[in-house]
């Protein structure tokens, strides 16, 4: 996104969890058609706006969480949507993560979460949640 935006500077930093390989592409050449098809080239596009689409929609999807003025509100916005049709579900955060996330401190969204336990709204343990309750109709 940076490189396609024609960013000045990168405003971020990139740490590998183990040793990578790192692949540097003329991001100029990547939106010009090769002068015969080239389907290495459609698919290396194809899955360029597969995740930069996906980006979006994390990103929108974080935005209508973080604009709701309460801790509870924030917390019942994310889980409403990351409930999978299924009642009990898992969420890719542990406390710390969620609560950067949400944009909230880690001690409101423990309290929080306990008040919406000790209400029947949920019961967790960790990472695992179950919904009681249409906890979006809540707030």
């Amino acid at each position: 996104a940076f490189a396609l935006g024609a960013a000045p500077a990168l405003p971020v930093s990139v740490l590998a969890k183990r040793e990578s390989l790192v692949l540097l592409l003329d991001s100029s050449r990547l939106l010009v058609a090769c002068p015969t098809p080239c389907a290495g080239h459609a698919a290396l596009l194809r899955n360029l706006i597969r995740v930069l689409a996906k980006k979006n929609i994390a990103l929108t999807d974080k935005i209508r969480h973080m604009t709701k003025k309460t801790t509870r509100a924030r917390v019942m916005s994310y889980l409403s949507a990351a409930e999978t049709g299924k009642n009990t579900f898992e969420i890719p955060f542990n406390r710390q993560e969620m609560a950067d996330y949400l944009a909230v401190e880690r001690s409101a969204l423990s309290a929080t979460l306990s008040g919406m336990q000790a209400e029947g709204l949920i019961t967790f343990r960790k990472n695992r949640f179950t919904l009681h309750a249409e906890i979006g109709e809540k707030a």
